[in-house]
This record gives structure tokens, C-alpha cells and sequence, in this order.
């Protein structure tokens, strides 16, 4: 991800101080080196009284890529002709970046002009009446640029989703991505998206590549719980395959100091932030309380549920006195409550650790009992060892994935693992010896070729 702030980008024209704002783009194009990108590809989309639309479209992109612009001005021909000028000088730029930038600048052109709905938009320092877009030479400069300057033979780019930004399920795909792009194995990401959804688009080949949750397969093979209404989904979930998985972390619930609750019985007649409405975590963290406590949603405790953005401002906020937030044990997330006061994360009680029902929701997929010191966090009030809920993650593609696209994106994953340890302190627990922790999906061949090469044993049940 590169941000960049720059003033009014064409020569001999008025800059922000005299009235006029200019670019302001946040762009990222995975695979690309950020240093390597000048201006003039930031400068392509101008435009002045959409910004707002515009954030909200290209948040939606289909490419997965998000530019975000706020009231612009510029010259769109001009910008076109810079941009296509160093694409076509720049030898050093892989045959995948050129294609990725192209269709970027493809894609900002198509929205802004959508998104005006032909409005007549005033340039630097012109008369609104010579400002109207010219869609015809517009796009035909557009549909040229994400054409020409792309060589034959260059990569194909595949879809992709995952969790917010600043969680383990968004890190570890992220680093995933990542590596695969190393062999040419280019991944549009799309985050901030709900896993269940995503695996669900993932079994119907809308996207190639998810993050998902183990415990979430069962259920969709089974058509229950949130697939209960989604026809064909037994049927569906036979395309699934597995790449790797992962301890992603702990189900951390979390409450400031001051709120009243030191102990789970002290959650009766609290309000509780639980996740986000459509997705597995609020309904493991409800299950999680009911076990320890007998409390039950809607009845002893008001149950909330919102993005996790919002839950992280709620608490902050005090409009609600716990959440129950999936990160990584030392997440930054959850440390940053520290910062600035004092916070508690509740450990679940030793004599209930052993009972038949927790024991079964350890035993669940993807779950597990995880421990680990409280002082990690500074301004954490629990002292001692913490007793959580444990969660496991895998990262998944469907059976119309290519084996060699597959076999690729593995083999660069494991052969730069180096690369994906220093992504983050928690992806340091993936090792060929974890690779396989908690997967229910069989392997994808790709992957299973290369473990087979590698010398990575797996369960047979994996095996496609």
C-alpha cells in the first residue's frame, strides 16, 4: 500500500494553496515495488464533487484494488499520455505489474465516469463549459492503455478475499499473496470481507483464492446455520480444497478497567460486542459466554454486533462494556487499549476448562484451548497465565484452480519462508510441522504435489 499527497500535477497550473486540491490516492497493487511507482501513475484520476461516491464504488472494486479519492482536479488526457509514457519506457516492471497498473487506470477511468453520470466537472483553470468529459476520446485512450502496453504472454490475475486489515487472517493472506507473486502468481486482494461469504463465492468459483475457518466447512457441507438457505451448498462444498493452515490466535475478551466487570459473572446486564452479524465469530463468543457463565444473549446480557472497526470504537468510546475480538496472542489491536489506560482480558476459569461442554468446543474444528502470559500486553490487568479459546485458519482455492497456478503459489509460499516469519511475530508459528493444523478440506493437487516433492507429510485425509 503506497499513499501519496501531491499538488496540482500538470505544469503551469494553480497548485493546492490557490484553491486548488489535487491528488490524493491510496493504491495497492500487490506485487509491485511502491518505490517504483511515480506520480503519474497516482495523477491518471482527477476529478472534483464525487470523491465521496467515488470512495464508496471503489471500495466495491471487482479488481479488488482501492483508490480513494477526495475532490480533484486535473487533466485526464494528460495524465493518460504521462502514465502510458513511462509504462511503455520501463523495463525493469514485470509483464504482471504493467498489466495490474493498466487495468487500474482502466477501471478509475470507467468509475469516475459512471459515477459523474457525464457532469460537466471544472479543470485547472478552465471554464466549466470546456471541462464536459469527452468519453469518446477518453476511453478510447483508456481501453488502449490497458491493452498495448501489456506483452503477450503476461499473467493472469486472480481474485481473492480476506478479513480486515490488522487481524491474522488478513496478515497471513496478505504474506501469502505475496509470495505467490514471486511466481508470477498475481492475487487481486479484496478485504474486509465476511469468510463465510467467502468460502461460499470461493465453492462456486466467483473467487480463486480465501481465508476461511475449519468449523465453517462442516456446516456448509451440511447445509446448516447460515448455509441452511443457500441451494446447492452440500454440492458446492465438494469444490473446496485447502492450501495450508495456521494457529491464526485467541479469542480475546476484552473490557476496560472501569467498567465494572472483573469476572465473567460480572457480565449479567452488560452489553457485550460479540462480532459482526453475518460471520461465525459472534456466535462462537455467545457459545463461549453461555458455557462459562449460563448467560444467555438476549436475556442476561445485551449481545452487539458490528464490524470489527466499529466494536474497537465502541469500547473505546464506553458505549459498550466488552468485546469479544479473534487476534493473534501480542496483537497490536488488542494492545493498543493499553496505551491509554488500563484493560482486562478474561481468562476462562480452570474448572471450567475440563467440563463436557467446553471440552467440546475446544474439540470443534478449527478451535482449541490456548495459553499464554498476560503480561504480553502492557496495561493488562489479568496477571499470570490466560486461558483462551484457540482459532485455526486455512487458506483455500476451489477445484477449477489450474494445479500448476496452485503448485506455484505453494512452492514460492514455502521456499520464502524466511519472508513470511518476518511479516509478523505470530506467522513464526507456521512451520512445515503446522502446515496442516486443524484443515478439514483435501488438499488441492497443485499443494499436494509440492508437499509430496518437499517431503511434507500430510494426513491422508487430505490428500485430493
Amino acid at each position: 500500500m503506497r499513499e501519496l499527497v501531491e499538488r496540482c500535477p500538470i505544469e503551469g497550473k494553480p497548485q493546492a494553496d490557490d484553491g486548488y486540491v489535487c491528488t490524493k490516492l491510496q493504491v495497492r497493487l500487490p506485487g509491485m515495488v511502491a518505490d517504483r511507482i511515480p506520480l503519474e501513475i497516482l495523477e491518471v484520476i482527477q476529478s472534483r464533487g464525487v470523491g465521496d461516491v467515488l470512495d464508496y464504488r471503489m471500495a466495491k472494486s471487482t479488481f479488488g484494488m482501492l483508490p480513494y479519492l477526495r475532490y480533484q482536479r486535473g487533466d485526464y488526457e494528460q495524465s493518460i499520455v504521462r502514465a502510458t509514457a513511462w509504462l511503455t519506457q520501463a523495463p525493469s516492471v514485470r509483464p504482471s505489474d504493467l498489466k495490474q497498473v493498466a487495468w487500474l487506470l482502466f477501471e478509475l477511468l470507467g468509475r469516475a465516469m459512471i459515477v459523474s453520470g457525464a457532469v460537466p466537472l471544472l479543470g485547472c483553470g478552465k471554464p466549466r463549459e470546456e471541462s464536459m468529459f469527452n468519453f469518446k476520446r477518453i476511453s478510447t485512450a483508456a481501453a488502449i492503455l490497458a491493452t498495448a502496453i501489456v506483452p503477450a504472454g503476461a499473467v493472469d490475475i486472480f481474485k481473492g478475499e480476506t478479513a480486515g486489515a490488522g487481524g491474522p487472517v488478513h496478515t497471513m493472506f496478505v504474506a501469502f499473496t505475496n509470495q505467490a507473486g514471486k511466481a508470477d502468481v498475481e492475487i487481486q486482494v479484496n478485504a474486509g470481507q465476511t469468510l463465510t461469504k467467502s468460502m461460499l463465492k470461493g465453492a462456486r468459483g466467483e473467487i480463486d483464492f480465501f481465508s476461511s475457518v475449519p468449523s465453517l466447512v462442516p456446516l456448509m457441507a451440511g447445509q446448516r446455520a447460515m448455509y441452511q438457505n443457500v441451494e446447492n451448498a452440500s454440492e458446492l462444498s465438494k469444490n473446496l480444497r485447502s492450501i495450508l493452515g495456521f494457529k491464526a490466535g485467541a479469542y480475546h475478551p476484552v473490557t476496560l478497567d472501569g467498567s465494572g466487570i472483573e469476572t465473567w459473572e460480572d457480565l449479567k446486564g452488560k452489553t457485550i460486542f460479540t462480532g459482526p452479524p453475518a460471520g461465525s465469530a459472534s456466535a462462537t463468543s455467545e457459545a463461549l459466554i453461555k458455557i462459562i457463565t449460563g448467560y444467555e444473549a438476549g436475556e442476561d446480557y445485551t449481545a452487539v454486533r458490528l464490524s470489527w472497526g466499529e466494536g474497537y470504537s465502541a469500547l473505546a468510546d464506553g458505549k459498550i462494556d466488552m468485546m469479544v475480538r479473534p487476534a493473534e496472542v501480542g496483537s497490536a489491536n488488542i494492545e493498543r487499549f493499553g496505551l491509554s489506560g488500563k484493560f482486562r482480558v478474561l481468562s476462562i476459569p480452570a474448572e471450567i476448562v475440563s467440563s463436557d461442554a467446553m471440552q467440546a468446543l475446544f474439540g470443534r474444528p478449527g478451535r482449541g484451548m490456548l495459553q499464554f502470559d498476560g503480561g504480553i500486553y502492557q496495561g493488562q490487568l489479568t496477571e499470570g497465565t490466560i486461558t483462551a479459546l484457540g482459532f485455526t485458519q486455512f487458506v483455500g482455492t476451489h477445484t477449477g484452480v489450474a494445479d500448476d497456478v496452485v503448485y506455484k503459489a505453494t512452492k514460492a509460499f514455502w521456499e520464502n519462508l524466511d519472508d513470511v516469519h518476518a511479516t509478523a511475530f505470530f506467522l513464526k508459528e507456521v512451520t512445515p510441522e503446522t502446515a496442516f493444523t486443524a484443515v478439514n478440506v483435501p488438499l488441492h493437487p497443485g499443494a499436494a504435489k509440492y508437499y509430496d516433492e518437499a517431503g511434507m507429510v500430510f494426513p491422508d485425509a487430505l490428500r485430493p
